[in-house]
């Protein structure tokens, strides 16, 4: 169990350190582009692009009219049945828990289908969440850091998702849920 508890810590502080790190550059919106146009009373949209990197960032900000801790268990809970029963054509998009690594930390799989003639994608990745010092939580994922579960597939009861017909693909972010008064939360994804 101490060697199950250092693995998890040091994963967990692998994700974690570097979403505390991402969260305080991101935290203002110093350098972020505004982007009026594609924003809504819904969601207020902007991007930025960092030297160096290939890649703009997205930034969605949005209030909900629950706590951040109600907003935080709905995006914790991806393979909940009522998250599976909301997912448009389940048998082209199936996902499943790989691995719970931790209250707080898990590995998923899941498949997106996309429309003709790209071909459909397989993400695996962790997750974790944590409660910052400000009462901000953040919950951040990202590609496991080993190979170990590239060899990974889903069953594919219905046989739309061949396994060597999928693209592995790669994602990264996290999100920032802040009460703002009572019964209310600012969320940001980025």
């Amino acid at each position: 169990e101490r060697t199950q508890n250092s693995e998890f810590n040091a994963g967990r502080a692998a994700i974690i350190r570097p979403a505390g790190n991402i969260v305080d550059d991101y935290k203002d919106d110093t350098g972020w582009e505004k982007l009026d146009k594609d924003s809504s009373v819904f969601g207020k949209l902007s991007k930025k692009h960092n030297k160096g990197e290939s890649n703009a960032w997205g930034k969605a900000t949005t209030t909900i009219d629950t706590s951040a801790e109600n907003v935080l268990a709905w995006i914790w809970d991806y393979c909940s049945n009522e998250r599976l029963d909301a997912v448009n054509k389940l048998h082209k998009n199936p996902r499943e828990v790989i691995k719970h690594i931790a209250i707080n930390h898990n590995v998923f799989s899941t498949i997106k289908a996309l429309p003709w003639p790209l071909r459909a994608r397989q993400l695996i990745y962790e997750n974790t969440w944590t409660k910052q010092d400000d009462d901000t939580y953040v919950f951040a994922w990202r590609p496991p850091p080993t190979d170990k579960y590239d060899d990974y597939w889903l069953v594919d009861i219905i046989g739309n998702n061949k396994a060597n017909k999928l693209i592995q693909a790669k994602s990264k972010g996290f999100c920032t849920l802040t009460n703002v008064g009572n019964q209310k939360c600012e969320l940001t994804w980025v």
